[in-house]
């Protein structure tokens, strides 16, 4: 990733369920895409956008989702974003569809940010991952540490290994990795450090690999998972359908591991002093952070984090001010010394220290 890149790209992250979609922008001109969108999520995207002055050109569906109900349709109707998917989708939802020949026909341009649709057929046959200024939208065909799901009809292991190794393994390692689905609590990873940690994908021949995804029971959707299908096959579906109310965040699965913390009373003697070598971030919004936040922090939106990599693995250590998702997030990509510090800006004023306010 170039560093005029973290200049130019904006990028949201928003979870529900299980399930991720970004906003991701020209900080310069406004253009925008939504990928992967959640209909639950509409309420969130509508303010991120009206706030920002985003224009969304484009609505893209890595694949016809079975785990959420897909809102590009509103995209297309609330903001005439062109709605994008793989050309072996059966979903009547696109309105420009990707053949994935290489050709400059898979390109997706807004602004001055470029992504190129590849084929990653496996989880779904119309699987596809975007590429471009060293991030990739993974969608469901790589996970963090773990690969999609292949246990539903029409899925096939054997296509998803040959995705991986012939698809993904090419990308450079330190290409973020940005999936449509996680459970375990991560904002992003990397291509290096699923290589190394993902045992679902390191070091497997085809074989291994087949045998493996091959133990996953073949899943009938059930009337939920049937009627998120029809949905999403629709190109302008009628009404809201019912849901079963559900958590919009979801507590990480089995293997969470314990992170180094501090407390506020130490960290605020740290950062009145602080160590040259280190680096004092606070992850939220930018509207947040110049409402009041702590003197000498640095805002770095958890979203955009990976952005930074370079810088971070030069830094001594890293003290993230309380955001565990990204402590969890730098630590699984193996930056050896990052720092979670407890509480907020009110266990901060409690100890009867000042705040500050930018524009």
């Amino acid at each position: 990733m170039t560093d005029d890149i973290q200049t130019q790209v904006g990028i949201k992250q928003f979870r529900a369920d299980g399930c991720l979609s970004y906003l991701v922008y020209d900080h310069h001109t406004r253009e925008a895409m939504i990928i992967d969108p959640s209909l639950d999520l509409m309420t969130d995207y509508r303010a991120m956008i009206a706030q920002s002055g985003l224009k969304v050109k484009f609505a893209l569906d890595t694949h016809l989702h079975c785990d959420h109900f897909s809102a590009t349709h509103l995209f297309r109707s609330e903001y005439g974003s062109e709605v994008l998917m793989s050309a072996l989708t059966k979903s009547t939802r696109p309105t420009r569809r990707f053949a994935c020949d290489g050709s400059a026909r898979d390109d997706v341009a807004f602004g001055g940010i470029r992504f190129r649709a590849l084929a990653s057929p496996g989880h779904t046959g119309d699987s596809i991952v975007l590429n471009g200024h060293g991030m990739l939208f993974s969608g469901d065909t790589l996970l963090i540490g773990k690969t999609g799901r292949v246990d539903f009809d029409g899925a096939d292991p054997g296509e998803m290994w040959k995705s991986l190794g012939g698809v993904l393994s090419k990308i450079p390692g330190s290409t973020l990795v940005f999936p449509a689905h996680d459970t375990q609590d991560f904002l992003f990873s990397t291509i290096d450090a699923e290589l190394k940690k993902n045992s679902e994908w390191r070091s497997l021949s085809q074989e291994e690999f087949i045998a493996l995804k091959s133990q996953d029971r073949l899943v009938r959707p059930d009337s939920e998972a049937s009627s998120r299908l029809q949905f999403n096959l629709d190109a302008a579906p009628l009404g809201t359908p019912w849901r079963e109310p559900g958590n919009r965040h979801r507590p990480p699965g089995p293997g969470y591991e314990p992170m180094v913390t501090i407390s506020m009373q130490k960290f605020a003697k740290k950062i009145r002093n602080p160590d040259p070598g280190a680096l004092y971030i606070d992850v939220r919004e930018r509207e947040e952070f110049g409402g009041g936040h702590i003197p000498g922090a640095r805002n770095i939106p958890a979203s955009e984090l990976g952005f930074h990599l370079k810088e971070f693995w030069r830094a001594s250590r890293i003290y993230i001010c309380w955001n565990v998702t990204a402590v969890r997030t730098l630590n699984h990509i193996g930056l050896p010394d990052v720092v979670h510090v407890e509480g907020g800006l009110r266990a901060w004023t409690n100890l009867g220290l000042e705040i500050e306010k930018s524009t």
